[in-house]
């Protein structure tokens, strides 16, 4: 996939956010969960999120960051602040006294917290990404399930990865083209004159 030369429609992220969250309850990805005693369990995320979480074009934009320590999605300017009306505990949006409470009273978030503990949503691939994680941890909440943020992130992004990296998701999008991908007119083109540059 290149956002460069081809531009994919949103069932492309659709399809990312449903084989991220299916290989997440079939696959090899654990959740560790952690209780109230400090014990660590391991577990196969629900099957009960198959039936349950389902990608919405309209939550995420490119450029959020992952909490990890938190659990929460957050909208952080250049100036390394948080925005008041950006900052999400699964789909539930956070109040300004909410976020300040999080945060020691501030929405500055210092440059060593963030290159620790917040992970960059960066690509235009991890919308699906963004979206997947509100509702991992939404649905959590919902059923006074008990989960460690920096895992569930991990696993996310390890699923989102495989997605990739297996051949799945560029499998699925060969076999569907117009599905997936939108006419570039102008992408003919531009390959018939690199071609004739490089002749």
């Amino acid at each position: 996939y290149d956002y460069t030369l081809c531009h994919y429609t949103e069932e492309l992220q659709r399809l990312i956010y449903n084989m991220a969250r299916d290989a997440m309850v079939h696959d090899i990805h654990i959740c560790l969960f952690v209780h109230a005693a400090y014990s660590v369990h391991k577990t196969r995320y629900p099957h009960a999120l198959l039936g349950a979480l389902e990608y919405d074009p309209s939550f995420a934009i490119r450029g959020l960051a992952i909490d990890t320590e938190k659990a929460l999605l957050c909208k952080i300017s250049s100036h390394q602040k948080l925005s008041y009306t950006g900052v999400f505990r699964g789909r539930q949006r956070l109040s300004r006294e909410e976020i300040l409470l999080a945060y020691n009273g501030s929405r500055h978030i210092p440059i060593s917290y963030r290159a620790e503990c917040m992970k960059p949503l960066n690509d235009l691939f991890s919308v699906a990404q963004a979206c997947l994680f509100a509702d991992v941890i939404q649905f959590f909440t919902d059923h006074d399930i008990a989960y460690e943020p920096r895992a569930v992130h991990e696993d996310i992004e390890s699923s989102i990865a495989e997605v990739h990296t297996s051949g799945k998701m560029h499998k699925a999008v060969v076999q569907d083209l117009p599905l997936y991908m939108e006419p570039n007119t102008q992408l003919r083109e531009l390959l018939s004159r690199f071609q004739v540059q490089n002749a």
